[in-house]
């Protein structure tokens, strides 16, 4: 059998400094974020559609507010 051990793995790597893209966890360079295009759009594509969900979770708890709650207030 020829399995290699941990500790040899280990040896034969070297291990430089770096970061991982934030979409796929890729190794990257310190001075990137994103692996490449594809990632970097995927990203943007992801932050609109949080954003969208944001307005809308707002404007749900709005109506609510106003249809529930700001009635009781003027109750007698």
């Amino acid at each position: 059998m020829n399995k290699m051990t941990r500790s040899k793995k280990e040896d034969t790597g070297i291990l430089i400094e770096h970061r991982h893209c934030i979409v796929c966890g890729k190794p990257v360079n310190l001075d990137k974020i994103f692996c490449g295009d594809d990632c970097k759009k995927e990203f943007e594509k992801i932050s609109k559609k949080r954003k969208v969900q944001v307005v809308v979770l707002v404007l749900i708890y709005i109506s609510f507010f106003l249809v529930f709650i700001i009635p009781q207030l003027f109750r007698r």
